[in-house]
């Protein structure tokens, strides 16, 4: 796979996206120009660097968001690549990453929303084995989800057999799927369902942008988030 360039998402220049390989798929990488030379990469992926440095100077500073446990490929050479960035994850991904990437320091995601602009929250997905975090991004225009391993949106299952075999264990499945070892990490499923509930009974959320899949913009995308979430955590 070649390195992919950062493309808008819905044409807009602040929120770009690009994809790059993993050990299993080909995840998306999430960037966000929040000022001029501040910048926040959600989920920053090995191989990117070459490109992310079109756009990002040198000297800016970008906050490297790992939303997850598993997403740590791309971390040491951003950190290194940009030497004004911060590595952030939740409190519950801090010691698992550390250890896996040898980098000192992890700003607590929680800590880091009062450096963002209104606009944009980093939102500590409760009670969950992954350490995982999602991002909201409100425009005028309508309000984006990123999320991570919760919930992906495939298009296929891939050509490699035993890739797809790999994901047909974990319960994934071509289009909108919530990962089964995510499901089973989570120890009081009626209360993340409850949470998850008030997160879009509060936004009606009308993109998802995942880290694994398409960006979904589908008109029902809320109520099919609802019907999902209530299948895999029956109250």
């Amino acid at each position: 796979m070649q390195e992919q360039q950062w493309q808008p998402v819905d044409g807009s220049s602040d929120i770009l996206r690009a994809q790059y390989r993993a050990d299993f798929g080909e995840p998306y990488a999430l960037m966000l120009k929040l000022a001029e030379d501040d910048y926040l990469v959600y989920s920053p992926g090995r191989g990117q660097l070459d490109s992310a440095r079109k756009l990002i100077a040198d000297e800016a500073r970008v906050i490297l968001l790992a939303p997850s446990m598993g997403h740590s490929l791309g971390l040491r050479e951003w950190s290194e690549g940009f030497s004004h960035s911060r590595v952030v994850c939740t409190s519950g991904a801090r010691n698992h990453l550390s250890q896996k990437t040898g980098l000192p320091v992890f700003h607590d995601s929680r800590e880091i929303n009062s450096l963002l602009p209104d606009h944009i929250r980093i939102v500590d997905v409760p009670d969950n084995s992954f350490g995982e975090c999602w991002l909201r991004i409100e425009t005028p225009e309508r309000i984006y989800w990123a999320v991570c391993d919760s919930l992906m949106n495939l298009p296929s299952l891939g050509g490699n057999p035993l890739l797809r075999s790999l994901l047909k264990f974990y319960g994934l499945g071509v289009g909108l799927h919530l990962h089964k070892r995510f499901r089973r990490g989570v120890k009081d499923k009626a209360g993340f369902l409850q949470w998850a509930l008030q997160q879009l009974d509060r936004d009606k959320p009308q993109v998802l942008i995942p880290c694994h899949g398409d960006i979904d913009n589908a008109s029902d995308l809320a109520q099919q988030l609802r019907q999902l979430l209530e299948r895999n955590f029956p109250a």
